[in-house]
């Protein structure tokens, strides 16, 4: 027989929240509250990138940033991309629409798994969740980034 484990022990989310709500009937302020907006918790993950690393704090060698790609720092929450030689970017890793950690950059272009949102290498929303068109979901919140010594690090 499987061990039991005491409900106060089980992590609630707002989406078991919701699940238990609609199992049970209740409606009304509860899935309102719940399905409205972001939770506190939601909001500090999605606050800017910037509050990730220090500035002057390394984030990537220069060189291991492909021309016309990028590389996801998903322990950062940050992409660092590079759409013309030389120039280097950084932008927060997560998609606009639901937070969705980005895909690498492929032909110049990153793409949310959750809804297939796609971003260029420059930040700027291509195509919105579910093929919304361009400009529906906002584009990337930009890191501010320069080279120094091979590396690229937070200006």
């Amino acid at each position: 027989m499987a061990d039991l484990v005491p409900l106060r022990d089980l992590p609630l989310d707002r989406r078991r929240l919701i699940g238990c709500a609609a199992l049970f009937g209740v409606s009304g302020p509860l899935l309102a509250a719940c399905s409205s907006g972001s939770s506190s918790e939601d909001s500090e993950d999605s606050e800017d990138a910037a509050a990730s690393t220090s500035a002057g704090a390394a984030l990537v060698a220069a060189a291991d940033v492909p021309v016309g790609g990028g590389v996801v720092l998903s322990d950062l929450n940050i992409v660092v991309t590079q759409p013309k030689k030389g120039e280097f970017r950084a932008f927060d890793s997560r998609c606009t629409h639901q937070n969705g950690t980005l895909s690498e950059p492929q032909d110049g272009i990153m793409t949310c798994p959750l809804h297939g949102s796609q971003f260029s290498v420059e930040g700027e929303n291509l195509v919105g969740p579910n093929g919304e068109p361009a400009g529906s979901t906002p584009d990337l919140d930009t890191v501010d980034v320069e080279v120094q010594g091979g590396d690229v690090v937070r200006a």
